[in-house]
């Protein structure tokens, strides 16, 4: 059985969330470049990567419809939670 990836989303600045939270899907371009995520409490319903690293760098996606935020930092939607990569069987 080969191991897969998840986003495991732990919450945000203003939240914990008390039970584990995935990463379903995620369009960093959405609502003009400041995201949507759906999130899952269903491990097997997550989005799959292959590595640590791929979870790493889709948490860090730079919008392409709003590449920047007013602040002139990178607008990195994802970035909004706080997220632990998780192995998840297949």
């Amino acid at each position: 059985m080969k191991s897969k990836w998840v986003m495991e989303v732990l919450g945000t600045a203003e939240e914990v969330f008390e039970a584990p939270q995935y990463i379903e899907n995620y369009d960093v371009d959405a609502h003009d470049g400041m995201g949507t995520a759906d999130l899952t409490d269903d491990i097997n319903k997550a989005r799959k990567f292959e590595s640590f690293i791929d979870v790493m760098q889709a948490w860090k996606t730079q919008s392409n419809v709003r590449p920047l935020r007013p602040d002139r930092k990178p607008n990195r939607p994802l970035t909004y939670f706080t997220v632990s990569p998780k192995i998840a069987e297949e």
